[in-house]
């Protein structure tokens, strides 16, 4: 089978008998021998496996973004700064025990606090 010259480009759209034309194949499938020699010349069907380190290589390529960097910097300098909600959100440290806040409310919440103090006795 030598290279093919053209690319099966739209091949949803070709009849049946030029795809096989193309890809020197039967309705019935390939002969033994085709399928032989298929597979000597493109060798077997199967996965490239993955890489024994290649979840900590991918965890490297993660930090090494420039963006990351700079946003693992900023928390940094939030937390020594002693900003603990905000630097502890990135997920660099957690709070200590006597450092947690209440969250602050929105401005609908406080709305209807003030409403309800207002319509009491």
């Amino acid at each position: 089978m030598e290279p093919r010259e053209k690319p099966l480009v739209g091949f949803w759209d070709r009849p049946q008998a030029e795809l096989l034309g193309l890809l020197h194949a039967t309705p019935s499938g390939l002969t033994s021998d085709e399928a032989k020699r298929r597979l000597r010349l493109h060798g077997p069907n199967s996965l490239v496996r993955e890489r024994r380190f290649a979840g900590l290589l991918s965890l490297g390529r993660f930090f090494a973004n420039p963006l990351i960097i700079v946003l693992l910097v900023a928390s940094a300098v939030s937390l020594s700064l002693g900003d603990r909600v905000g630097g502890t959100r990135g997920g660099l440290a957690a709070p200590s025990k006597g450092s947690r806040q209440a969250p602050d409310p929105t401005v609908a919440t406080r709305k209807r606090r003030a409403m309800r103090q207002r319509e009491r006795p």
